[in-house]
């Protein structure tokens, strides 16, 4: 919770636009503890939730990247011959489960 209340005063967040805050407690719902580095998440996931276009999505998590709040560590793809496969992401406020490595928190030095 103190982790959280931290995030929130920062410079980053308080720049975020609304829709954005609300695409991170998108993404952020899905962290199990244990799966940071390996959230899915799509656009059109996204899109859906927050009932914006797959263009706004685009620019929503563009925005988070931007800002340092999450870091994407998978593409996504389509393809007629395989399966979709939605982007993974990683949440900088935590630990990184797929690599072991430390939470970043690049949100403080936006």
């Amino acid at each position: 919770m103190r982790l959280l209340h931290f995030m929130l005063k920062t410079d980053a967040w308080r720049d975020l636009s609304a829709n954005a805050r609300a695409g991170y407690i998108e993404i952020a719902s899905r962290y199990s503890g244990r799966n940071n580095g390996s959230i899915s998440y799509s656009v059109r996931e996204m899109a859906e939730a927050l009932h914006v276009s797959k263009q706004t999505a685009m620019r929503l998590l563009a925005e988070l990247q931007e800002h340092g709040f999450i870091v994407q560590t998978k593409k996504g793809a389509f393809s007629v011959k395989t399966e979709r496969h939605a982007s993974e992401w990683r949440l900088t406020e935590y630990p990184c489960d797929k690599t072991g490595a430390l939470a970043s928190k690049d949100f403080t030095r936006w």
